[in-house]
């Protein structure tokens, strides 16, 4: 086998960098591990962004500006052959902080008049300046901690130092895009049911979070999350596993609309048994009975229970002698043997001592009886609490989105879901795949912005030029219309050649 110029230059290299580690060791006889393992990784970062800059330019698309007409790259647009605008340097930032500088050729569309670079479309690079490994950790950063703390996190496990603002800008561009993905998925017509294997028994948990918005709001996201119900080691408990989430802050029929492709990607609508476990919320049950009508209707345990604890302590306010354990016993009630009895006490506790919203709160629980069946639940497999939609609030929203001082933008605010909830579903990699799949759209948006921005500046430079023209050069730029011409007398002689001829003085005497 011969030997390639490349591979030459790398063996020489990697043994420059085995003599320097040697001789670095010598000087050093006393370093610890960790001060070998980063003057190693210093070293091998150069050779690293070295072979890196090799390769990539090792292809016929680096300069393609001699090459026949037939044979140049063409537009993805009209397939023209592009026309060669002169070669660019681009520099990457890549782990250990080290820059990798790529030179390739610029073309653009005679027809048109789109241009990109043919390297950057072969390599799928992402529009930022860094590389696709670094960009994909800084996202990743972004979306699990604030991101001053991505910064930080970023040039520690990396080398490669960006501002907090270029992580928001990128965290948030790369959550807008597989947002659109994802409310694209959900559209009836476009949507197609998931071939992924389902579970028999399926639980829906639905709830609804807080957020701050600003300047100074609060608005609701609503998140479902979806389980496979399996029994427990000990009798009559279920626990959920496999669970994905979904969540979007808009109001509850979009939501729902939304929410369909990850209801269809998990099998809702074709799982043998499906429970909801819900507070009681109307837009929850309009949920459930647009998804899965048939699905066991389930009040949260811990719900139920605070709407009995409130009632007690307005008993309690109108005089009413309740023992320290009431709330526990009706509790336990309720668990073992379903509402009927814990309902007649709380009846007979507001005939007896009336206080404003008791009938209120004991017609909420009148309306949800049937979904209070504890027992029957229990014996059937199912959970009685809602605890998985809690945790799904706690993991999804409030660990990134409720921290202290925080306050989002609107527009930012589904963009983060979108990356929150594939993070929680298990499903980052195909996540991140539809994100890589995106910047091709971006560059294409990127080169449109700067066209446009473009025309835009050339006008304006033709109008200040023509402010800083002098008033006499305007005025010449615009001439006056020309005079109309005077009217021709019938013997071919003017109105004033007329007049003077009338007047014409003779000589005396003739």
């Amino acid at each position: 086998m011969g030997h390639s110029p490349l591979a030459d230059v790398w063996r020489a290299l990697s043994a420059s960098v085995f003599e320097e580690m040697e001789g670095w060791r010598q000087e050093h006889p006393q370093a610890t591990f960790k001060e070998i393992e980063e003057e190693l990784d210093a070293r091998l970062s150069g050779l690293r962004a070295h072979m890196l800059v090799d390769l990539a330019q090792h292809s016929e698309k680096r300069d393609w500006s001699g090459q026949e007409q037939g044979q140049r790259p063409r537009c993805p647009h009209c397939g023209m052959p592009l026309q060669a605008r002169g070669k660019h340097e681009r520099i990457l930032s890549t782990q250990g902080g080290k820059d990798v500088k790529l030179s390739r050729s610029y073309g653009t569309c005679p027809q048109c008049g789109s241009g990109f670079f043919p390297l950057d479309e072969e390599l799928d690079l992402p529009c930022s300046g860094l590389t696709p490994h670094a960009h994909q950790g800084l996202v990743l950063l972004g979306a699990v901690v604030p991101f001053a703390q991505a910064a930080k996190h970023l040039q520690t496990l990396l080398g490669v130092r960006v501002s907090t603002s270029t992580v928001r800008r990128l965290t948030e561009e790369a959550g807008t895009c597989l947002q659109q993905w994802q409310d694209q998925q959900a559209h009836p017509l476009t949507g197609s049911s998931s071939q992924e294997p389902v579970h028999s028994r399926l639980a829906l948990a639905t709830d609804g979070v807080l957020v701050p918005i600003r300047p100074k709001e609060w608005a609701e996201v609503k998140m479902v999350t979806i389980a496979e119900v399996r029994e427990g080691k000990k009798k009559q408990v279920a626990h959920g596993e496999h669970l994905s989430y979904f969540a979007r802050l808009s109001d509850a029929n979009t939501f729902a609309d939304l929410a369909s492709y990850e209801m269809r990607r998990r099998g809702v609508e074709r799982a043998g048994e499906v429970a909801a476990l819900q507070d009681g919320a109307e837009w929850i049950q309009s949920f459930v009975q647009g998804h899965r009508a048939d699905a066991i209707r389930i009040l949260d345990f811990a719900h139920a229970a605070q709407y009995v604890s409130e009632l007690g302590e307005l008993a309690r306010s109108q005089g009413a002698v309740l023992s320290a354990s009431w709330l526990q016993e009706q509790l336990q009630t309720l668990k073992q043997q379903g509402p009927r009895t814990v309902l007649a006490t709380l009846e007979q506790l507001c005939l007896t001592f009336a206080a404003p919203d008791m009938h209120e709160k004991l017609r909420y629980l009148r309306k949800r009886e049937g979904q209070m069946d504890s027992p029957t639940y229990q014996r059937a497999g199912w959970p009685i609490g809602s605890g998985m939609a809690e945790s799904g609030n706690k993991l999804v929203v409030q660990a990134r989105l409720k921290g202290a001082g925080m306050h989002w933008k609107r527009e930012n605010v589904n963009p983060m879901l979108a990356l929150r909830t594939t993070l929680g579903s298990d499903r980052w990699l195909q996540g991140w795949h539809l994100i890589r799949g995106g910047w091709h759209q971006s560059r294409q948006t990127r080169a449109s912005q700067r066209r446009a921005a473009g025309v835009v500046r050339a006008k304006t430079r033709l109008w200040l030029t023509w402010l800083r023209l002098p008033l006499p050069l305007l005025l010449a730029c615009f001439p006056s219309p020309p005079a109309p011409p005077r009217p021709v007398s019938p013997k071919g002689r003017t109105q004033a050649q007329r007049r003077w001829g009338r007047n014409v003085v003779r000589p005396w005497g003739s």
